[in-house]
């Protein structure tokens, strides 16, 4: 893997993560925060269950999307390079929401496990929550493979999780550790002044995360695995467990994310997933690395130009004044934990006045006493020629294009090679094997990744690792300022230089509000050194 010594990051969260106490981490994006637990949890004893002590799940780890699974599941192969296929599926297993090939028909494989149909739920019920999760009429592979094989450690995306355990294919009452990777996005709190009726809306339908580590600390519970302290004793700092079974102690949770806010944590805490939590933070509000450079690009009907780096309805009392704060507290020492919540909310709540705001000033007429400006989509020829021009240019080699619409990526794959020569693939591919296995476990390392540049969308963008992405475009305005922080940080990463090119079109209201987001993240924009 190249890496001859761990980050502050991971030489600081490590150790508490070994000893089993609960951990939250915080950092920049690129900083080690995944591949670094990955590398605590292979190092943990393998579990021993039943009366034969035959090997069993110890660990899982909850990703946001099957990108970040397989990539996982790559890392671990570069690891153990001569390992065989049955071996690494002993060590590691991913389990996503199944393709459309249906590999097996066994429905009553169970993995030696009660079902939970026969358990009574919670009393914070999920009604109104399953409908939106198929039931398969089959198992796939990847649960045909679970049945053989149980892993050191699983890697599962949250609705495929949830539906396991829900359908009683899956017990992970006695794991030792739950780790919550991108656990903002996975959990989803109401924003900070929700109304009661989101508040209440959001209580009834909570996310497929939040159910499965319900479900599974609940399960633990009912098989006594939170005790009172009165049977455990302290040792080496952790909470063992003393009784004559010798049974686990409570399950350990790790919670991370480049924008974990103080209500996450707090809402952790209270909800009782995480107990007197080892805080790790180095980015003291800093979430993007510093060695990428921003720039954004505007495409007209006839024209394309950099975004202009003031607008004449920026009020005088907001031009600057973040970066004033900024070097006011750098001066000061002091540091100011930032709420990205709060700050996706107050950009998002600002969207609505501003455009209110262009349409009075305008009167049907472009803020530049121009004729109106043509509309057009983020799919228009215009939009991707710019960005086959803007890699054409810098001769790059290996890159991201995130589009912040849901396009197809198929159809953008072939336009984008047919009309304009750039050819590209879906992000999927980086983890595919050279059979084209997505799902087995065969799949491209990071050590023989290919170079090429990759189309994905705005979903894909958290906690990917594309080892040497030089650039990353970014086509439409992000839906939130955090959005752009996981999107941009995909290059950068551990001390290296990149480059992060916005495209937008050309209709004032969006060229203002991307100023404003750049201001809300006091990211300076410098211009495209291709374009006038």
């Amino acid at each position: 893997m190249a890496i001859q010594e761990p980050t502050l990051l991971q030489s600081n969260f490590t150790p508490p993560i070994l000893t089993g106490k609960d951990v939250l981490i915080r950092d920049t994006t690129g900083s080690g925060k995944t591949f670094g637990i990955l590398l605590a949890l292979l190092s943990k004893p393998r579990r021993r269950i039943g009366p034969d002590r035959r090997p069993g799940i110890t660990s899982v780890i909850v990703v946001p999307n099957q990108e970040l699974a397989f990539q996982l599941q790559s890392w671990a192969q570069s690891l153990l390079p001569s390992a065989n296929e049955q071996q690494m599926q002993e060590m590691l297993q991913v389990i996503v929401t199944p393709s459309v090939s249906i590999l097996s028909n066994s429905d009553d494989l169970s993995l030696d496990r009660p079902k939970l149909s026969s358990r009574k739920r919670s009393k914070r019920g999920t009604k109104g929550s399953l409908s939106a999760i198929p039931e398969p009429d089959v198992v796939d592979k990847q649960v045909q493979t679970l049945a053989e094989t149980l892993p050191h450690v699983l890697v599962a995306t949250p609705a495929r999780l949830w539906n396991l355990i829900e359908r009683g294919v899956l017990d992970l009452s006695g794991i030792e550790t739950l780790v919550l990777d991108e656990v903002d996005h996975l959990i989803r709190l109401p924003k900070r002044f929700a109304s009661q009726k989101e508040i209440e809306n959001r209580d009834r339908h909570p996310k497929p995360a939040e159910l499965a580590v319900r479900e599974i600390i609940r399960s633990a519970q009912a098989a006594g695995r939170y005790g009172t302290l009165d049977n455990k004793t302290k040792e080496g700092g952790t909470v063992q467990e003393s009784n004559e079974q010798g049974s686990l102690d409570r399950i350990q949770i790790i919670a991370a994310s480049a924008t974990m806010n103080r209500p996450m944590r707090y809402w952790l805490e209270s909800n009782n997933w995480v107990q007197d939590p080892e805080w790790v933070d180095t980015t003291k509000s800093v979430v993007l690395p510093e060695g990428i450079e921003h720039h954004c690009l505007v495409i007209g009907a006839q024209s394309i130009r950099n975004m202009r780096l003031e607008s004449d309805r920026t009020p005088w009392n907001e031009r600057g004044l973040i970066r004033e704060n900024s070097e006011s507290q750098r001066v000061s020492g002091e540091e100011e934990e930032v709420d990205w919540d709060e700050k996706d909310r107050a950009w998002k709540k600002d969207k609505e006045l501003s455009w209110k705001e262009q349409q009075l000033e305008a009167g049907g007429a472009s803020l530049d006493g121009e004729n109106q400006v043509e509309k057009f989509r983020d799919d228009d020829d215009r939009i991707l020629e710019g960005v086959a021009t803007a890699c054409m240019l810098d001769k790059v080699e290996n890159a991201c294009v995130f589009f912040c619409s849901s396009f197809s990526l198929g159809d953008l794959a072939t336009r984008l090679a047919v009309d304009f020569g750039l050819e590209v693939q879906q992000i999927q591919s980086a983890f595919e094997g050279q059979n084209g296995e997505k799902q087995g476990m065969i799949v491209g390392t990071t050590k023989n990744s290919r170079k090429g540049i990759y189309i994905a969308h705005e979903s894909n963008a958290r906690g990917l690792d594309l080892p040497g992405l030089s650039h990353v475009y970014i086509v439409g305005l992000p839906s939130a300022p955090s959005s752009y922080i996981h999107m941009a940080g995909r290059t950068g990463r551990m001390g290296k230089k990149g480059q992060v090119v916005t495209i937008i079109r050309d209709d004032g209201h969006l060229e203002d509000r991307a100023r404003s987001m750049f201001r809300t993240l006091n990211v300076a924009i410098q211009p495209f050194r291709h374009v006038e």
